[in-house]
């Protein structure tokens, strides 16, 4: 018989947070699923991102944040600000994920939040720019719910297996 107070995985509780490079390993587990289950959610692929040293992985790692249910990552993100003179006034987000088992319980969400909130405590920021693929439906409508607007197309964007897929540019005001 099971005890009806012991929780499951996906009900256990939620934090969003960095991990130092000494987790580099997580990281580069999630990513790795995150490439073979969702190819044209990325520009990258899992042929080339295995092939990345420790090294990278540890100096990526600093760019995301990451859900975490029990202590195990079970979604990321990352975000960037260019350190460029002319183009340190915008972050950009990428690499949003999370596992298939863990959707449709607002982590996506609330790692939109953790991120605008700390891009937007930077101070000097104004706006955060990212790219979506079309087809990527639920996507674009938590963006847009965030307060993104599409502010261009480009087609035939990303290659996966064969086939073109379109991004949609989104930009956000803070």
């Amino acid at each position: 018989m099971v005890s009806s107070s012991k929780k499951a995985p996906s009900d256990g509780e939620m934090s969003i947070s960095r991990l130092d490079e000494s987790q580099w390993e997580k990281y580069r587990e999630l990513r790795l699923e995150a490439l073979i289950s969702s190819p044209t959610s990325f520009s990258s692929s899992y042929d080339s991102e295995i092939k990345l040293s420790e090294e990278v992985w540890k100096a990526r790692i600093g760019n995301a944040i990451f859900a975490l249910v029990e202590g195990k990552p079970v979604g990321m993100m990352g975000y960037m600000i260019s350190h460029r003179e002319k183009e340190n006034h915008f972050a950009d987000i990428f690499g949003m994920f999370v596992k298939e088992e863990f959707r449709k319980r607002g982590i996506a969400s609330r790692m939109m939040d953790w991120a605008i909130n700390d891009i937007r405590n930077r101070g000097d920021i104004i706006k955060i720019n990212l790219s979506v693929v079309t087809t990527e439906t639920p996507a674009v409508k938590l963006y847009e719910k965030k307060g993104f607007t599409i502010v261009g197309k480009l087609n035939k964007q990303l290659k996966v297996n064969g086939k073109y897929y379109d991004e949609y540019l989104m930009e956000f005001f803070l």
